[in-house]
C-alpha cells in the first residue's frame, strides 16, 4: 500500500519521508529513478529499499494511516507547506 510521501529540499539535495521513514537523496537520477519505482509499486519498492537499508536495524513498524481518498484528482494528497493551510491544486 502506497503511504504518504513527503519531499523536502535540502542545501545538497532533498530529504524524503515514506511514511514514517525518511530517506536523504543527493543525486538527482537515483532519487527519481526510486520515486518512479515506488509509484509503479509501492510494497516491491519498499521491500526492496528496506532491504538494503544501511541502518534497518533502527527501524520500527510503520503503519498505514487511513487518510480516505486523495485529496486531488490527479491522485495526490496536498498538504500545503508548514503554516499554511492545506489546499486543492
Amino acid at each position: 500500500m502506497m503511504r504518504i510521501v513527503t519531499i523536502h529540499p535540502v542545501l545538497n539535495g532533498w530529504t524524503v519521508k515514506v511514511g514514517c521513514q525518511t530517506v536523504v537523496y543527493t543525486d538527482k537520477s537515483k532519487f527519481l529513478k526510486d520515486l518512479g519505482e515506488y509509484l509503479t509499486d509501492a510494497d516491491a519498492k519498499e521491500k526492496k529499499f528496506i532491504a538494503g537499508a544501511v541502518n534497518k536495524k533502527l527501524m520500527n513498524g510503520c503503519p498505514v494511516p487511513n487518510i480516505g481518498p486523495p485529496a486531488h484528482p490527479n491522485g495526490m494528497l496536498v498538504t500545503g507547506e508548514p503554516g499554511i493551510a492545506p489546499s486543492s491544486r
